[in-house]
């Protein structure tokens, strides 16, 4: 079945026509998914309810539990804002000198865009 939900967006654009017939096949095979769920949703013009729903699933994932009562954007950056680490901050540009001597002059760019940094901080 996910072989032929893809089928259904291989275009790069939702096929209305060719979902109807991933749709056809999951109830003829009693097949009940998430992602259909989530292609019938942005297919119905709940493109946002379908992003976070696979947002939440992959944070999910990535948890390997049920995220429900996190915040992922606080998750993801808990450094920013309020609760900005300055300790932190001194760390990766420690790291930032330490790989200028140790490897290639564009080390220090790969990590400015790897690495979230102070949100105040200028690169």
């Amino acid at each position: 079945m996910k072989y032929l939900a893809i089928m259904a967006l291989v275009d790069g654009t939702l096929d209305h026509k060719k979902l109807a017939r991933v749709l056809d096949y999951s109830r003829a095979l009693d097949v009940e998914a998430a992602y259909l769920t989530d292609l019938v949703e942005a297919a119905s013009g709940h493109l946002a309810w379908a992003t976070a729903d696979m947002w939440r699933k992959n944070f999910d994932s990535v948890l390997s539990r049920s995220s429900e009562g996190l915040d992922p954007d606080k998750w993801i950056r808990p450094y920013g804002g309020t609760n900005a680490d300055p300790t932190l901050v001194a760390r990766y540009d420690a790291l930032g000198k330490l790989l200028r001597k140790c490897l290639r002059p564009a080390a220090p760019t790969i990590l400015r865009r790897c690495v979230r940094r102070h949100p105040r901080r200028a690169f």
